[in-house]
């Protein structure tokens, strides 16, 4: 699963995600599923990340990835899929 936010004001962004988690949470405990925390990452596309995204999923911050893999694809903040371009090559 994949939430996806787009706007130019970072807090709109975060909360917008964060509504987005705080849904997934609640339908993993109504079906006794459990989100790894641990393996959930955020990542800031377009833009310097002086102020990284606060989110957090069951009381624990999530952590951010510069460089995330989706389905074998690379993407980068700033540079697009030259990271994923290079470790087709």
């Amino acid at each position: 699963l994949t939430p996806l936010a787009r706007h130019t004001e970072r807090d709109v962004i975060n909360h917008t995600l964060q509504c987005g988690l705080n849904v997934v949470l609640q339908w993993s405990k109504e079906y006794f599923m459990s989100v790894n925390v641990a393996k959930t990452k955020c990542t800031l596309f377009g833009c310097i990340e002086r102020h990284p995204l606060t989110l957090q999923l069951d009381g624990e911050r999530i952590g951010a990835d510069r460089t995330p893999k989706l389905l074998g694809v690379t993407s980068q903040r700033l540079h697009g899929m030259a990271t994923h371009a290079a470790e087709t090559r």
